[in-house]
């Protein structure tokens, strides 16, 4: 079992496995001080499914999750953690046009930038995906396409808007989901160096929006973004602090309202 330490403004499983358990099941994950909530996800073939580590049992929401607080110096023990038996998730994704997509991913996570990473399913040439390894609660359902604005499940612009998504264990449940088209934004920040990724990030709660890798030095950024939120955007990949709009990081940052229809343009100074 990979064990991950998380907080709310930041959910993105990466490749690797931040602490696994070994034969006895003990857990030792490194952290700074600060608050945090654990995320469990079992190995491909587990018969146990992902969990939010909650108070008295998993969760499929990390609003739901419980908090642990560490303080620096500290080596905290947290309860044990029960792991409940997986079940299925599985239907087919459409575009605005109403077709089936023909690539793409369905996760219960935020997309990772330039990563695979992990907790995602591909979406096959018909449309059609399947989610086998979530444990036996409600979760927000995130869907990926090159087509698409990225979106939670509802055709939602976070998490926290999503429709839950019920999962009952050793049982299959069916969602389809039919994509909305999103906003187009462009975006310049002149002067940028080659070889960046263009990233709009929801301003409340940190996820990405959605992002597009920009080759050319300068060049302007085109990638669709769900309407309807607030978003901050860098062009990422640089020195710390270097790319943000309207700031150095992503607190300072100017917040950029996304029309729910047209497009939005935005041109800045790369610093």
């Amino acid at each position: 079992m990979c064990l991950f330490t998380e907080t709310r403004i930041k959910f993105r499983l990466f490749e690797g496995c931040a602490a696994e358990s070994g034969t006895d099941g003990e857990v030792v994950l490194g952290v700074e001080a600060g608050t945090y909530q654990v995320f469990a996800l079992p190995d491909h073939g587990s018969a146990y499914g992902a969990q939010w580590v909650g108070l008295t049992g998993g969760t499929g929401s990390q609003d739901l999750a419980r908090n642990v607080v560490v303080a620096a110096g500290e080596q905290k023990d947290i309860h044990k953690i029960f792991m409940d038996r997986k079940g299925t998730v599985t239907g087919v994704v459409t575009g605005a046009d109403g077709a089936p997509v023909t690539g793409g991913t369905v996760a219960a996570v935020t997309p990772v930038i330039g990563d695979a990473g992990r907790g995602r399913v591909a979406i096959d040439t018909q449309g059609r995906y399947t989610i086998d390894f979530l444990g036996p609660y409600a979760w927000p359902l995130s869907f990926q396409t090159s087509t698409h604005a990225f979106q939670w499940s509802g055709a939602a612009h976070r998490r926290q808007s999503a429709t839950l998504v019920p999962v009952t264990a050793g049982q299959t449940t069916t969602f389809d989901q039919q994509l909305a088209l999103g906003t187009l934004v462009k975006v310049t920040a002149t002067g940028s160096p080659s070889g960046r990724y263009a990233v709009a990030y929801n301003n409340s709660n940190g996820d990405v929006a959605g992002f597009i890798w920009v080759q050319q030095a300068g060049g302007q950024a085109i990638f669709r973004v769900m309407g309807g939120q607030q978003v901050k955007l860098q062009f990422a990949g640089g020195e710390p602090g270097q790319g943000w709009y309207g700031g150095t990081d992503f607190d300072s940052a100017k917040t950029v309202s996304i029309p729910a229809t047209g497009e939005k343009v935005v041109v800045y100074p790369y610093s």
